[in-house]
């Protein structure tokens, strides 16, 4: 017999799903690990640019870490240099709490849209 528990979290469908597929697949384990590291590194991404479009960018969890990390790390007279700023939106963070900040990036669009 065996002793059953109730189970806290709902089960998810797809996460089932791809288990059984996982068991049908008859490929070797470096195989299989190679593919699901791609796939986690394409739905990281995918996750990364959808949480762009669904939080403010006030409210965004990146950009909140970010503003308490630069405040916790930087003192009024630190010098910075941002490499790759794109739009200089995290460069105006750095620019509110250290004395001099120097935005840097190839794509010369993104850098007048920082100015």
């Amino acid at each position: 017999m065996g002793l059953q528990l109730n189970r806290n979290k709902k089960r998810h469908w797809l996460l089932t799903f791809i288990y059984r597929f996982d068991k049908l697949m008859l490929l070797k384990d470096k195989i299989k690990l190679k593919i699901y590291l791609d796939l986690e590194w394409i739905f990281n991404r995918l996750a990364l640019e959808y949480s762009f479009k669904v939080f403010s960018k006030e409210e965004h969890p990146f950009r909140v870490y970010s503003k308490e990390f630069i405040f916790e790390n930087l003192s009024g007279d630190d010098r910075v240099m941002d490499l790759g700023c794109k739009y200089g939106d995290v460069t105006k963070i750095i620019s509110d709490k250290a004395e001099y900040v120097l935005g840097i990036d190839y794509d010369k669009g993104a850098i007048n849209i920082a100015k």
